[in-house]
């Protein structure tokens, strides 16, 4: 193992530690302002379509889905697009 991976196997769970507190105190701060990202978007449309009665109302409104890039769809868009059908 080079000098540098080993830096870096050293330095990882620090920056672990960091990532995980920067993305907690970013959540607070938009739950605390009332807001919104797109992560959050993205859960909350995957929640809604456990409910049989949700899914039913978009596949009554829906004939078909277009998904451009699928390829670069993240598990959770995949999984929203796998209940919509």
């Amino acid at each position: 193992m080079s000098a540098v991976d080993q830096d870096l196997a050293r330095i990882i769970p620090t920056l672990s530690q960091a990532f995980e507190h920067v993305r907690a105190e970013t959540g607070r701060a938009r739950r605390a302002a009332r807001q919104l990202d797109y992560s959050d978007l993205e859960a909350m449309a995957w929640q809604a379509l456990q409910s049989e009665r949700v899914r039913h109302h978009y596949h009554q409104r829906w004939r078909a889905i277009l998904v451009d890039e699928f390829q670069d769809t993240s598990q959770v868009q995949a999984e929203i697009i796998e209940l919509l059908t």
